[in-house]
Parts: C-alpha cells; structure tokens; sequence
C-alpha cells in the first residue's frame, strides 16, 4: 500500500475512534492555580464545556484570558475546539468536521495520482462507516 494512503486511512480510523479529551479530564485542571472556571451548557444536540485559565504572554509578561470552548456530540465525540482570548470572539482551532473531510478529499486525490478510476474511488470512499460521513455532512451544513 502505498504510504501516503496508509497515513491518510490511519489518521481517518484514530478520528472514528477517537473521542477526544473528556469534559472530565477538563474538570481535572481546575485544580490548577491558572484555572478560573469552568462551565457546561446542553442543548439538544451539543454539549458545551468552556474552561477559562490566565497565561502570562513569554515575551510582554502581560496576563491574558483564554476561554476554551469544547463542543461535543451526544456520543461524547469532542467535534470542534474554539478559543477566545480575553474578551475577543471564538476562533476556532480544531474541528473534527473539517479534518475529516480534508483527508478524505485528501485520500481521493491521492488515488487520482495513482490511476485509480473514478468508480474505483467511489468504492474505496463507500467503505468509510455511513454514520461517519453523515455526522461530518450534518456538521458541514450547520457550519454553512
């Protein structure tokens, strides 16, 4: 197998299986004297963990406030990481959604460089789980 495609399909199996870090692994750190507060928000389809800790920038010394927000699904899956420092708006800085469908567009270039007929493509895509693809397709059209 070709090497970039095995990097591609590994990194697509750990997102399947990998759920992310915990909102109980996040309540662990407010043990720790930077931690402010921690909240959590549900709502019908989401749960909502926002962590809020100080760091002094390396270079100013100056204090700054992060507002971590970790978004998941009902299935404890973590879809997306959004950080605001101080009073800033949410950016956001990893999203399941996006990944997922950047390997997979990824993947298909990959085997287009390697010859691989269309219809050959479609069968390697169709084995990706069908409640993956649609979760990542729910995400992408709430984002849009």
């Amino acid at each position: 197998m070709n090497q970039v495609i095995k990097e591609i399909t590994d990194s697509l199996i750990n997102l399947y299986m990998f759920k992310g870090i915990q909102p109980s692994e996040l309540a662990d750190s407010i043990f720790e004297d930077c931690y402010l507060g921690m909240t959590t928000k549900k709502s019908a389809d989401n749960i909502e963990v926002v962590i809020s800790f100080t760091e002094a920038c390396e270079i100013t010394s100056k204090m700054y406030t992060h507002h971590m927000k970790y978004i998941y699904n009902k299935e404890c899956f973590l879809l997306k990481i959004e950080e605001a420092i101080n009073s800033k708006g949410y950016k956001s800085i990893w999203d399941r959604a996006s990944l997922v469908k950047y390997k997979i567009e990824a993947l298909s270039e990959k085997l287009k460089e390697l010859a691989y007929k269309e219809a050959q493509i479609k069968e390697i895509l169709n084995t990706i789980p069908p409640k993956f693809k649609q979760e990542i397709q729910t995400e992408l059209r709430l984002v849009s």
